[in-house]
């Protein structure tokens, strides 16, 4: 085993295997970060995957630094359904989320809206933490080609509260 573990380590540093890319952790980030997530995906949650509640989200793709994603909740036993609107744009060297929630009458869903900054990319997860009307980070993750997952995440424990999964539609 150790001959194993002298082996991997010049393996690496000689630039014979590649560890995946980590995280960047700076302020400069575009949406060319998120570019994958475009498209349209559906999918089971939050927190409830035996199909009782349904979720759609639609990424548009990036526009002269700004993208718009539209989220739909609907849960089919009570006829409920919530909408939220987020805009990410570049700003300042990197990439704000604003969004806010909307009830099926178009009134506010709740009282406030919310703001994230990117934090970190690599090429498959973005992470946002917030700068104001929310309490949670917010991050989006590529499991594979046609799988995402979204997850709130409390900043002092790293624990998901919240988690929706997504299959992508459009492939």
């Amino acid at each position: 085993m150790r001959h194993f573990s002298i082996f991997a380590c010049v393996a690496i540093a000689l630039g014979l295997v590649t560890a995946p890319a980590p995280a960047r952790q700076s302020q400069s980030f575009t949406l060319d970060d998120m570019a994958w997530v475009t498209g349209s995906w559906t999918g089971l949650g939050p927190n409830d995957f035996s199909g009782a509640l349904r979720i759609q989200a639609i990424w548009t793709p990036a526009l002269e630094g700004v993208m718009s994603y539209t989220f739909s909740f609907h849960k089919p036993a009570d006829n409920h359904v919530h909408y939220a609107f987020m805009v990410l744009q570049e700003v300042d060297g990197g990439v704000t989320l604003r969004g806010i929630h909307r009830a099926p009458d178009f009134t506010n869903y709740e009282d406030t809206h919310w703001t994230y900054r990117m934090r970190s990319a690599s090429d498959t997860r973005v992470e946002f933490e917030c700068i104001s009307g929310c309490t949670k980070t917010l991050s989006f993750e590529m499991n594979s080609d046609s799988e995402m997952v979204q997850q709130y995440i409390v900043p002092s424990t790293g624990e998901a509260t919240v988690i929706m999964k997504f299959k992508r539609d459009d492939e």
